[in-house]
C-alpha cells in the first residue's frame, strides 16, 4: 500500500474500494445486517467508476458465495438491492463508455499489448508481490493456516 498510495492514482483507490468491500461482506457474512449489502453496492459502485477491476472482486466474491456459500445470502433481497444501487451508481460510466466507442477496452488491449504474452502475466505476477511486500508472506501464510485450522475462523472458511 505505501508502494503504491505514495501517489495520488487510481490504484490507490482501487485498493481502498477492495479492501471497504471485503470488510463489509466479511461483517455481513459473520452474522451482520444484511441491510449493509446496501453500502457494499454503493461502494462498488463507486469502485467501479475508479476502477473496473472491480467486478473481478464481485464476479469472485459471488461465486464463492455460490461455490460454498453461505449460498442464503444469494436469496437475499438485500443483496440484490445493494447490486441495484451499484449498478445505479455506476451507470453513468458504462452510458459514456458506451456512446464513445468503449476507450477503456482500447486502453486495456493497448496494455495488454505492451506488456502481452506469458512474461507479461509472470510480470504481472511479480509485480502483485512485490506491490504487496514480499516481507509480509508470513502474515499470508498465517492467515491462510488460522482460516483453515482455527475454530474462530471457521465462519471465513465455509
Amino acid at each position: 500500500m505505501l508502494a503504491i498510495g505514495h501517489l495520488l492514482a487510481t490504484s490507490t483507490f482501487d485498493l481502498l474500494a477492495w479492501v471497504v468491500i471485503a470488510w463489509l461482506v466479511a461483517r455481513i457474512l459473520r452474522g451482520g445486517d444484511e441491510r449493509q449489502w446496501l453500502i457494499v453496492g454503493a461502494v462498488v459502485g463507486i469502485g467501479l467508476l475508479n476502477k473496473h477491476l472491480v467486478a473481478f472482486l464481485v464476479v469472485g466474491m459471488l461465486a464463492a458465495l455460490a461455490i460454498v456459500g453461505p449460498r442464503h445470502h444469494l436469496r437475499s433481497r438485500w443483496l440484490w438491492a445493494g447490486a441495484v444501487i451499484g449498478l445505479a451508481v455506476f451507470t453513468p460510466n458504462l452510458v459514456w463508455q458506451a456512446a464513445n466507442g468503449w476507450p477503456q477496452l482500447d486502453v486495456a488491449g493497448a496494455i495488454a499489448g505492451r506488456s502481452g504474452g506469458i512474461g507479461g502475466r509472470i510480470e504481472f505476477f511479480a509485480m502483485q508481490l512485490i506491490a504487496v511486500n514480499p516481507l509480509l508472506v508470513p502474515i499470508w501464510v498465517w492467515g491462510l493456516v488460522k482460516l483453515l485450522t482455527d475454530v474462530d475462523f471457521r465462519p471465513f472458511a465455509r
